[in-house]
């Protein structure tokens, strides 16, 4: 029995011997590694100020370090703008050497939170866009602006190159980061009312009758530019002269030389605007994909491209641009739906007198 206890006594002490000295061994093998040094260029800040990190290996700079912080994750770019006060623990690493020691930075509040609008949150590229920042609704001047991911700049204008969704943060020492401001760039259409947008998605022509003048035969279509969800639209009066007598003209592309202005009626939010357009306005139609049978009496096109410029009686405009499909028929459209049928309350008179006033 003492000879089996001694036994088992030996293989545990070897046992353990075995393992304390790996153990050792990689102690001292972590022990040989350069071990980085993680600087900051403050460790007392104020909430918006940004903090630039440098690592060494040896004294000199080293690359390719991932720092990372205990509740934040992984620090991207060398640069870290706190938002909210707390203190924050930071440590760099590199495959091949040490970790560096725990660098602590303490962030304060500051003046304030900074906060950020935008004349618009959506446009197309080459649009400019105006930036306006605050707190606790007072002017903040001389504010940094990050574009995330690629840019920051000063100034309070930004102009758009392409087209995605961009994401904005307001920086400025001494106060807290602006929330995120996120503006789309693509193919919005719209119009404009007393500085106040309002997005349209597509079209749809439905032919209203063809009027016969001593200087050309027309074919005039009941016009809709309007949103899905008809909340906003535009119903107009649109003529296209023939090139050949016997055949119909389907809408064009060029501008529309004369129609309905007086009678356009505009829709915004579900309401109808009590304004009058005159016979100033203008419409160019840029772009008309060829329209393409669905079934009896219905076309599609995949695009229309249509700029519009509405001049009202009050001598404001109601103008825009629309680009996206478009539906074409002849059947009568009822009033509620998409409202081409209220343009029927027009004479052949009143039709012949819109045509010779725009001749």
């Amino acid at each position: 029995m003492k000879k089996h206890i001694s036994t088992v006594m030996m293989i545990c002490c070897v046992a353990f011997s075995f393992v304390f000295g790996a153990c050792s061994s990689d102690d001292n093998d972590s022990k040989d590694l350069t071990q980085l040094v993680l600087q900051a260029s403050a460790t007392k800040a104020l909430v918006g100020e940004t903090i630039t990190f440098t690592v060494l290996a040896d004294q000199l700079p080293i690359e390719g370090v991932t720092i990372t912080e205990k509740t934040l994750g992984q620090i991207k770019d060398l640069t870290w703008t706190p938002t909210k006060s707390g203190t924050y623990q930071f440590t760099a690493k590199k495959e091949g050497y040490q970790n560096s020691k725990t660098l602590t930075i303490v962030v304060e509040e500051g003046i304030g939170k900074l906060n950020i609008e935008a004349n618009r949150t959506f446009g197309k590229p080459n649009d400019v866009f105006e930036f306006k920042i605050t707190s606790n609704g007072q002017p903040v001047q001389d504010v940094e602006i990050e574009v995330v991911g690629l840019e920051r700049f000063t100034g309070n204008t930004w102009t758009a190159k392409e087209f995605g969704t961009f994401k904005f943060i307001a920086h400025k020492k001494g106060f807290a980061s602006s929330d995120v401001l996120t503006i789309e760039i693509k193919n919005y259409s719209y119009f404009t009312y007393k500085d106040e947008i309002y997005l349209l998605d597509k079209s749809y022509f439905n032919f209203y009758r063809t009027v016969t003048e001593d200087f050309g035969i027309f074919d005039v279509w009941g016009l809709v530019m309007m949103s899905d969800d008809f909340e906003n639209k535009i119903v107009f009066l649109a003529g296209f002269e023939r090139k050949d007598p016997k055949e119909l003209t389907f809408p064009e592309e060029g501008e529309v030389l004369f129609g309905g202005f007086a009678a356009a009626q505009f829709y915004a939010n579900g309401m109808q605007l009590r304004e009058i357009s005159t016979l100033d306005s203008t419409m160019f139609i840029t772009k008309v994909e060829p329209f393409k049978p669905l079934r009896e009496d219905f076309y599609i096109s995949d695009r229309v491209a249509i700029n519009f410029d509405f001049v009202l009686e009050n001598n404001t405009s109601i103008k825009g641009e629309l680009d996206g499909p478009s539906e074409l028929d002849f059947e009568t459209v009822q009033t509620g739906t998409t409202s081409t049928n209220i343009l029927s309350s027009l004479s052949d008179k009143e039709v012949l007198q819109l045509i010779k006033r725009k001749k």
